[in-house]
């Protein structure tokens, strides 16, 4: 069904899903000029669907780079 995710929780820690994303996009951010900034805060293993939130972190990043 379009418009619909798929949700697959398990248990994750947020900051270091959120912390990879960043890593992974810094140096296209930084060549473009834009100087990245993590405060963690959610260091506790939770149940979450890490592979959603990686995709959510991307999103905001890829806009940051337009």
């Amino acid at each position: 069904q379009r418009g619909r995710l798929a949700v697959r929780p398990s248990p994750a820690v947020p900051d270091r899903v959120v912390a990879e994303v960043i890593e992974q996009f810094r140096p296209g951010l930084e060549r473009a000029g834009i100087e990245t900034a993590f405060d963690a805060g959610a260091g506790e293993i939770v149940l979450i669907d890490p592979d959603a939130l990686a995709e959510l972190t991307a999103s905001i990043e890829k806009f940051g780079i337009e």
